[in-house]
Order: structure tokens, then C-alpha cells, then sequence
């Protein structure tokens, strides 16, 4: 933990990304306090830059992105990934890249995060440079 990237899961439900630092750090579990205004969260005597990416839309989460589901893509993925691209997950949900994005990946079911805003999910994909943006084709509700 403490690297730029790193996402993390807090016990009320928000998820959190890393900005900025790189900072080795061997946690499991840690106590921590996010101070959300200042976008700092203190572990571990160190502090480290942080941003909230979902929770409950208030005035922390502004753009309303709430997790949706943590599970793995099916399969290999292999190539170039793209718009149009159809991801299978193995709770059984069907998402479509619909943004920008070209990426040349290989990942073996990969961990995948998706938030869900409205009718946009943005995939947030283990070993991706990017977080795709997608719309479901076929999903069941997993909360």
C-alpha cells in the first residue's frame, strides 16, 4: 500500500485511490483516518495523498460513483482492447466499452471493480493503464 494507483476499500463502503505518492508500506487491515477535505489519509505515522473514487453521493463524492460489483473478468484477455470491446464477468454480467480508450493487455482473469453512476459503469480493471468506461448489456443485480 502506498503507491500512486493503489485503490482500497474503507469498512463504510467508500473506495479510495492513492495520488501521487510512492510510499512502501506493509499493512494489513490498517486502522486509518481520511481527512476528505484536505484529501490526506494518515496510516501508519505517514500521511499519503488521497481521493475519494466511490461512496455515497454528498458533498465527498460529488459525481455519485458507487461501487457496483468486485469480481474477475472470465478468461484470457489478450490484444488490443478497445470501444466495443464486450467484457464477460464471472458473476455473469455483460459490459461494452464505450469510451476512448486503446490498450494492448494481457491478463488472465483479471480483478475488476466496477462503479456504477446512473447508467455509466467504469470498470476498473487489474493490469489495465485506465479505468474503461462501459455500459452493461446484461447485468443482474449483485448488491
Amino acid at each position: 500500500m502506498g503507491n500512486n494507483g493503489e485503490i482500497f476499500k474503507l469498512a463504510d463502503g467508500s473506495m479510495w485511490e492513492v495520488k501521487y505518492e510512492y510510499e512502501y508500506m506493509y499493512e494489513y487491515y490498517p486502522s486509518v483516518l481520511i481527512c476528505p477535505s484536505k484529501g490526506s489519509m494518515l496510516i501508519g505515522g505517514k500521511s499519503l495523498n488521497v481521493q475519494l473514487i466511490a461512496g455515497k453521493a454528498d458533498s465527498r463524492n460529488p459525481e455519485g460513483w458507487e461501487v457496483f460489483e468486485e469480481t474477475n473478468i472470465e478468461g484470457v484477455i489478450s490484444g488490443i482492447v478497445k470501444r466495443g470491446h464486450i467484457f464477460k464477468t464471472i458473476s455473469g454480467n455483460y459490459y461494452e466499452i464505450t469510451g476512448i480508450t486503446i490498450q494492448v493487455v494481457v491478463e488472465v482473469m483479471p480483478d475488476v471493480m466496477v462503479l456504477k453512476k446512473g447508467d455509466t459503469y467504469k470498470l476498473i480493471v487489474e493490469g489495465f493503464d485506465e479505468p474503461l468506461f462501459c455500459k452493461c448489456i446484461k447485468c443482474s443485480s449483485v448488491k
